[in-house]
């Protein structure tokens, strides 16, 4: 009976330690940004000139001691996730660009930035959010209204 009583006090707080390592705040922060932008394609072609978009941009701050994953190509492909209007929607660009051989950490500190924009004509909706996340972490959510061309924050 005592062996018992024992092992369960044992496991309870195995898993007591286990919540309190899982409910650490992380040592990073992420950040949305949303700008609106002009976008020339082909400086020569009026058509393809001054297009007005939408620039989403992921930021990472490592907070930590311990070095987190930067956000180039690979890393991204595991780690950074797009929400729009709460639903994943990974651009492919996500998984595309040229990449350094070595190591791809940020170390405390340190930051990285990835954006992804769209044309207004292109967008998901003349209203839509728009959300990033980093290891799992979600930034804050930005509404987008198009027509009057704002930006608002919205808590998680």
């Amino acid at each position: 009976m005592t062996n018992t009583i024992m092992r369960i006090g044992l496991s309870l707080l195995i898993a007591f330690i286990s919540l309190q390592v899982y409910a650490q705040e992380p040592d990073f922060t992420v950040n949305c940004e949303v700008e609106f932008i002009k976008y020339t394609a082909f400086d020569d072609d009026p058509e393809y000139k001054d297009l007005p978009a939408i620039n989403m941009i992921l930021s990472v701050t490592n907070n930590g001691d311990e070095p987190i994953p930067d956000l180039c190509v690979s890393n991204r492909s595991k780690y950074v996730n797009l929400y729009i209007n709460d639903t994943l929607n990974n651009p492919l660009s996500l998984y595309n660009g040229a990449e350094m051989n070595g190591a791809h950490l940020l170390q405390k500190g340190e930051s990285d930035v990835y954006e992804f924009w769209v044309f207004e004509r292109s967008a998901y909706a003349d209203h839509f959010s728009v959300q990033w996340e980093y290891m799992g972490v979600k930034s804050e959510k930005i509404i987008i209204n198009i027509p009057a061309h704002t930006i608002d924050s919205k808590s998680n």
